[in-house]
């Protein structure tokens, strides 16, 4: 197995691009999923919309989109905070990437109000990425959390 030690990334736009190497590095893949784990949660904040159809599949968007707005109907939001801390190659085949990712991970539920509810912290959280190419570019299909 390939493994990427712990490192800290920063994506500061929200515009991210394609994926189109057919061989992508794990740290190509990294970066996807640090550009999903961003967007996710400056979303699921309440802080901009979602913009990664160039990155992750309609159907995990739509699963983001519908969170979000269960959480506006309960009058909450999720601050979340996660960081990669190893991400390990399970398989890779010219149309499909599975990568085993531990990471920190924590989430924090607080009431439109300001007022906190209740906070997740969990070190590590273990997940497994899918991702799959098509259209000449790779995208994040679908993720498992809790291995």
């Amino acid at each position: 197995m390939n493994t990427i030690p712990e490192k800290s990334t920063s994506i500061i736009s929200n515009e991210f691009k394609e994926l189109n190497t057919p061989s992508p590095s794990l740290e190509d893949i990294r970066n996807l999923i640090n550009g999903w784990l961003i967007s996710k949660s400056n979303y699921l904040a309440g802080k901009s919309e979602i913009n990664l159809s160039k990155i992750v599949r309609k159907g995990l968007i739509d699963r983001t989109i519908e969170e979000r707005q269960n959480d506006i109907k309960k009058g909450i939001y999720k601050e979340i905070n996660s960081q990669i801390r190893k991400i390990d190659l399970e398989s890779q085949t010219s149309s499909r990437i599975v990568v085993l990712v531990e990471l920190n991970y924590l989430e924090r539920i607080v009431k439109n109000s300001g007022e906190f509810v209740k906070e997740t912290s969990l070190t590590p959280l273990k997940v497994k990425y899918i991702f799959g190419f098509s259209n000449k570019s790779w995208k994040l299909v679908d993720f498992v959390s809790g291995l």
